[in-house]
């Protein structure tokens, strides 16, 4: 049967690999059988056995752009926990706010020209985002378009660039980011309780993540991420941004969920991989024999790694 659908690929066209769709492990590939662009908008990939369309088409180029932005990005945030970078940071608080507001511009205006630099040629069509990506990037062009500097529209702009391309392209990060945000309470993003509400998150993350080095990453992020929320004017932004987001579009639906449950290296839904191999199994039926394999392999490594 898997051979008769490569010979109909083959004649149309040549085939295409989509790896690691169930997280990354031996053997756990798919082949793309069509790509269809949805008039309600995103991008979906049908392959080969799966029940559900994987949502999204990255492409490898795009993906190692993305990559230089994330190592920027992650050297400035631990730049933040410096003793030194505090001390330059309490001494700009310091300084007139018009010399203030022009050292603010000018680092803004250099991440914004970095970001268009490495990923002008990536970014992708709004429209052709997930329906998650889509709902975030949405809310950041509203926040944007109230913004009453030049430099606070561009930072808007460009951590809504970042971050839909970030979550749209790497689907370890988008699973995760779908997970805990529905375990998010709105009603506690009011205020200096949001540190509370963010840390706890945070903990989450942590918990659910199997691999230490991950969970090292979290911890590290962690600290300056509540140390930022101390500043009013991020803790406003936060605010008006939940309250402008639909939350329910950024939730896992059941196409999200199914290609949650193979993957090993985090505990989605704060569920084991053995539960949620069960949960797999059920759903695919007679179509569990496609799949057995690749279950089997993940499950041995993940009792190996983490029981």
């Amino acid at each position: 049967m898997l051979r008769e659908h490569i010979n109909e690929i083959k004649r149309d066209r040549p085939i295409r690999i989509l790896n690691d769709v169930d997280g990354p492990g031996r053997g756990n590939a798919a082949i793309v059988i069509r790509e269809e662009r949805p008039k309600e908008g995103g991008i979906l990939i049908y392959l080969l056995n799966y029940k559900y369309p994987y949502k999204g088409n990255p492409y490898l180029e795009s993906v190692k752009n993305l990559g230089v932005i994330k190592k920027i990005i992650r050297y400035s945030i631990e730049s933040i926990s410096n003793l030194q970078t505090k001390i330059y940071l309490a001494l700009l608080l310091l300084l007139p706010k018009i010399f203030t507001r022009g050292i603010i511009s000018s680092v803004v205006n250099y991440y914004h020209t970095l970001t268009n630099h490495f990923l002008h040629h990536d970014f992708i069509k709004p429209e052709r985002y997930c329906t998650c990506v889509r709902e975030i990037y949405r809310t950041f062009t509203v926040l944007s378009g109230k913004a009453k500097e030049d430099w606070e529209r561009k930072l808007i702009e460009t951590i809504r660039d970042i971050s839909c391309m970030f979550i749209e392209l790497d689907s370890a990060y988008k699973f995760r980011f779908q997970d805990i945000i529905f375990k998010l309470k709105p009603e506690e993003i009011r205020g200096k309780k949001m540190i509370k509400e963010i840390g706890r998150l945070f903990d989450i993350i942590i918990e659910r993540e199997k691999n230490e080095g991950m969970k090292v990453k979290w911890r590290q992020v962690k600290k300056p991420a509540l140390q930022g929320l101390r500043i009013k004017l991020v803790r406003r932004f936060i605010e008006d941004f939940i309250r402008e987001v639909d939350l329910k579009k950024l939730y896992p639906d059941k196409a999200d969920r199914y290609f949650d449950l193979l993957r090993l290296d985090y505990d989605f839904f704060g569920k084991s991989l053995p539960a949620r191999v069960k949960e797999r199994k059920k759903i695919e039926g007679e179509n569990w024999k496609h799949f057995e394999e690749v279950a089997n392999s993940f499950l041995e490594e993940y009792n190996r790694k983490y029981n």
